[in-house]
C-alpha cells in the first residue's frame, strides 16, 4: 500500500499500487482443465476442422446428369453386393448380409458392383449382367466409370440409344485426394456408413417382413 499526501498535506491517501493488475484478465489456469479460458479452441484449429466435415451418410444412387465425378481407381474401392431396392422409398437400397442370402427366399435381389465416386461421397450401383446376355445400359455405365477413374465426366442416359454417355470436361479440375476423400477409411467402413439401418440379416427386418406378406 502507498501513502499519498492529500492536497492541502494533511490528510494521507492511501493508494493501492495493484490497481493496473485488478484490471488485467486472469491468468489462466493450467490446473483446471475446464476452466472458461482453458476449453476455448483456438480460431487456427477451427479454421482447420471445420474445412472437412465428417463422414456421416454416404448416398448410394447413380450419379446426376449435371455433376462431373470422379471414380476411385483402386479396385479396393469396389464392392459387389446383393441388393434389394424398395420402390416404396424412392427406390432405397437396402444391403443384403452373406449370411441371410441363402434365406432370401423368392424376394427378388440384384448383385451390383458398388463403385465409390466423388463430386460428392457417394456409391454408384451397376447391376452386374445375368448370364452374359447382351445389356447397353449396363455395359455403357461400366465403360463411364472406368472413364471417370482417369478423368472427370459427366453421365447422361441416351435413351434413343439405350445407353449411357460419359462428356469429359472442358475445364482443368485438380485430381482428387482419395485419402482425404475417404478420411482414411477402408472400403468396409464406408459400406457401413452408407448402409447403416438398411443392411438385412435376418427375417425380422421391417423390408424383409413387408415383402413377405407379415404384419
Amino acid at each position: 500500500m502507498t501513502h499519498i499526501i492529500s492536497a492541502d498535506g494533511s490528510i494521507p491517501v492511501s493508494e493501492s499500487t495493484n490497481r493496473v493488475k485488478d484490471t488485467e484478465k486472469p491468468a489462466p489456469d493450467i490446473y483446471d482443465p475446464f476452466a472458461p479460458e482453458n476449453l476455448k479452441l483456438s480460431q487456427e484449429f477451427l479454421d482447420r476442422t471445420m474445412t472437412t466435415a465428417l463422414l456421416t451418410t454416404i448416398p448410394v444412387e447413380k450419379p446426376g446428369d449435371q455433376e462431373f465425378i470422379r471414380v476411385h481407381p483402386d479396385v479396393a474401392y469396389r464392392h459387389v453386393a446383393a441388393l434389394i431396392t424398395h420402390q416404396d422409398e424412392r427406390g432405397a437400397r437396402y444391403f443384403v448380409h452373406p449370411t441371410f442370402i441363402e434365406q432370401i427366399g423368392n424376394i427378388k435381389f440384384h448383385l451390383e458392383q458398388l463403385y465409390l465416386y466423388t463430386s460428392k461421397v457417394a456409391f454408384w450401383p451397376i447391376k452386374l449382367p445375368k448370364d452374359n446376355r447382351e445389356n447397353t445400359w449396363l455395359e455403357s455405365a461400366v465403360a463411364a466409370a472406368e472413364a471417370a477413374m482417369k478423368e472427370w465426366v459427366c453421365i447422361t442416359s441416351n435413351p434413343q440409344a439405350r445407353m449411357y454417355t460419359a462428356s469429359k470436361a472442358l475445364g482443368e479440375f485438380s485430381e482428387p485426394d482419395w485419402p482425404a476423400i475417404t478420411q482414411g477409411k477402408s472400403v468396409h467402413q464406408l459400406l457401413a456408413i452408407a448402409f447403416k439401418e438398411r443392411l438385412i440379416m435376418n427375417e425380422t427386418h421391417p423390408p424383409i417382413k413387408k415383402l413377405r406378406g407379415v404384419t
